[in-house]
Formats: C-alpha cells, structure tokens, sequence
C-alpha cells in the first residue's frame, strides 16, 4: 500500500494529508501537544476530563443529545486518548464518510461548544475509569513516576487519589481556559489518511478554520523534566508475593524521529520476544522471570525508557544485577552479528505487517511533525515508511552500541522495586555494578 504525504499550513495550524490511493477507509486524527506534563499539582487530571468533554463538543451533537448517537448512524469509530505529552482525537470510517469525519475533528477541537449537561457526568465517566487501575500497580508508577520527574504533571501522572481529588473544583470555566490556552496554532496537528481529492477537503478544511476564533501560540515549554543522579526506591507492599522491579533511564536527544526508528529497533533487545537479548539471559539461562514489559516516552528534547519485570522475593539481587550485566554487555556489542541481522529482518518484518492501513500511517507522521511543531518554520524532517526502513537497514553494529550506550544513561538511572523485601545497601550494589563501565 503505497503513502505520499505532504505538510499543509493554514492560519497557523499543520496539516498533514496523508495519500494512500488504495485505501478502503479514512482515518481523521487531532494530535495535541498537552496532556500530564502541562499540569500542576492543583490541575493534575484536567487534560483527561478535557479529553472526555471534548469528543462531545459538536455543536451538531445537540440535537442528539450526544455525539455518539449522530456519528453511530455512518458507522465510523470514534475515540481519544491522553498521554504523558499528547492528547489524541480521531476518527476512523469509510471513504464515503471522509467529509462528515473531518467536519467533526476540526469542529471539536477549533470550535468546541461545551455541553454543560455533560459536565458531571464525564467527571464520574472519569472516576470509574480511574477507580479500574489496580491499587499496588497505582502505586507502584506514582512511586516511579517520584523518583524520575521534576514536572509536577508528570509526577502526577499516576495520582488517582489526586485526580480524583481535583476532579470537584474543575468548572467549565477552567476547562474553556484550559483548551483555550494550550491547544493553540503551536500544538495541534491534524493528520488526515486515506483516498481523497485533496481540493474537496481543503476546501472544508478552510471554512471550518476561518469560522473559528483565532488562537495565538500561547506557551512557553519547559523540557527540564528529569531528576539527576542514580535513585533506589523500595515500596513496601507486604501482601505481594513477589518483586515487581521498575528500571528508569532517560536521555535528552536532539533528533526525535530518528530516535524513535532506533528506540524501536533497541527494543527488540530487550523486550519479551524469544530473540531478545535480556529476556533470553532473564528467562532461559537463569530462570529468574516471566516476562518483560517495556514502554518509551517521547518529549521533543528528551527520551524516558521504562522497563518493567517480577521475580521472586528471594531472587531481587540476582535479578537486577543479571539486568544490569546484560544491558552493559548490549551497549557493548558483546553479541554476534548474525542477532544484529536477524533483529534488523524482525524490525522491518513488524512494520511490513503494521502499515497496510491508514491509521498506522496517521499516527505514524503524526507523531514525527508534532516532536517538531515549535520548529516548523526554520526546518521540517518527516520520514516515510520507507526511509525508515532504509535508515535501520544501513544502521551498523558500532553505531548501534554507540546510540544504546546514550540512551542507557546509568549514572540518572532510577531502580524502583515493590514488594515485601527490601534490600539494604542495593544502592551501592548498583553503584558498582555501574562503576564497570568506567
């Protein structure tokens, strides 16, 4: 399935429209550049009742009573989602729908009309989302989240008593305020895919933009996110029956979209999949896990890495040193070619079965222009899928260590580890583990 895209302004806002001349369906998506890292303690949870609020917001919805009940009739999919740093509304239907979906994107976002009646009840919509989280895993994050963040948003990303909390003093008021502030010209981009007459859509695209009151470019970013130095932190948690182990690092970059081709590729060493480096060590030769998890957050300046696994109560010390061993010996290409190529064929071979769809595509861009929404006038790099493909592909053995060897940042590294055992003196123990790296 073959993509051309291009990156469109008007008054102000990015558009990128995203050709795929045999696709079957569209996908319309709003990327705004809020989320938890915009808030404090006093706003924690704001963005994610906005989130809520928002997807109702179509002044056609009135009649209705919902938006759900208009849109359920063209039979699209409709849904939003709020991260660390974006919030994202979209819309996924069939071409023949292509108008209507792009209508209500921009009209939520450009032009909400907030429907007071909805109010309480997202806030208890909100509630039961937040009350499904299982409490130790609540706060196991919140104390990962403590030991990594300066932001007082991001620190709060976990919160739920907090956000909970701080649910019954948002007004509409503060919400308006809110939308109003930080999705300005500066932080949204609108991603559309699919089969389209580009000159149709721009026309619809221009009457809703022109009809909607102009917004500036409002905020100022602060990217100093992290907390220095190496941190250990026990959480005691008597009624787990195992150690659950949460290794932080974070680096701050100056190439994102490259820098998530890579991260995805170094991924591939150390996740779950049965050719992965740490799991084969952790797992197959010395038996000490099941599983592992491991995520990634994107900023603009910077990269935060999570890697999550469990081990028995007995095995903490075994397990985080056989971790951190491993990881030091990745960083140092202490690995045969044939894994480096065979991890090449597995990343290309995960894209090839992800990309044959306009959502991938949508997400795809989308995230690439909004890590470079602040500099879009001096200069703009978007890679295809098929740059992608070629830049892991001359990607080599030695640049790959250097890139894992910078991102693995020890001496920031935070180890946070829940469970009934706490091991006195661990801090040191890692401290020299680390110091082979001198």
């Amino acid at each position: 399935m073959s993509s051309k895209f291009e990156v469109i302004k008007l008054n102000g806002y990015h558009i990128l429209l995203n050709k795929i001349a045999d696709a079957k369906i569209c996908k319309v998506e709003a990327l705004i550049d809020d989320g938890f890292i915009n808030e404090t303690v006093n706003t924690s949870g704001i963005a994610h009742l906005i989130e809520h609020l928002l997807l109702d917001s179509w002044s056609k919805c009135k009649q209705y009573k919902s938006c759900n009940k208009l849109l359920t009739k063209y039979g699209v999919s409709v849904n939003a989602e709020t991260h660390a740093n974006m919030v994202c509304y979209y819309i996924e239907g069939l071409q023949e729908h292509l108008e209507i979906m792009i209508t209500y994107v921009f009209s939520l976002i450009l032009k909400p009309e907030f429907n007071k009646g909805r109010l309480n009840k997202e806030k208890q919509a909100v509630v039961n989302e937040l009350m499904r989280f299982n409490k130790q895993d609540v706060d196991l994050y919140n104390a990962q989240n403590e030991a990594l963040y300066i932001n007082e948003g991001l620190r709060n990303s976990e919160n739920v008593d907090l956000q909970i909390k701080n649910l019954k003093n948002i007004t509409m008021g503060k919400i308006k305020e809110w939308v109003y502030k930080y999705y300005d010209t500066n932080s949204i981009v609108f991603v559309i895919s699919g089969n389209f007459k580009k000159n149709a859509i721009l026309k619809n695209i221009k009457g809703i933009i022109n009809s909607a009151d102009k917004r500036g470019n409002n905020v100022i970013r602060d990217y100093n996110l992290y907390k220095p130095g190496l941190e250990v932190v026990h959480l005691k948690e008597k009624s787990k029956k195992n150690t659950t182990i949460v290794f932080n690092f974070y680096q701050y970059i100056g190439a994102p979209n490259k820098t998530i081709f890579y991260i995805s590729f170094f991924q591939l060493f150390i996740n779950s999949s049965i050719h992965s480096i740490l799991m084969t060590e952790l797992r197959e030769n010395k038996k000490l896990i099941y599983n592992i998890s491991f995520d990634r957050i994107i900023y603009p300046t910077s990269i935060a890495l999570f890697l999550e696994i469990s081990t028995t109560n007995d095995k903490i010390k075994e397990t985080i040193k056989v971790t951190i061993d491993t990881l030091i010996s990745i960083m140092k290409g202490k690995f045969g070619k044939e894994i480096f190529d065979i991890m090449k064929k597995k990343f290309v071979l995960h894209y090839y079965q992800q990309c044959q769809n306009p959502s991938f595509y949508t997400r795809f861009y989308g995230e690439q222009l909004l890590n470079q929404i602040e500099n879009t006038d001096k200069h703009i790099k978007i890679y295809s899928y098929e740059d992608m493909v070629k830049i892991i592909n001359k990607f080599t053995k030695k640049e790959f260590c250097l890139f894992a060897k910078k991102i693995l940042n020890f001496k920031n590294m935070k180890v946070v580890y829940q469970g009934k055992r706490e091991i006195k003196d661990l801090k040191t123990i890692i401290g020299g583990l680390i110091n082979k790296l001198k």
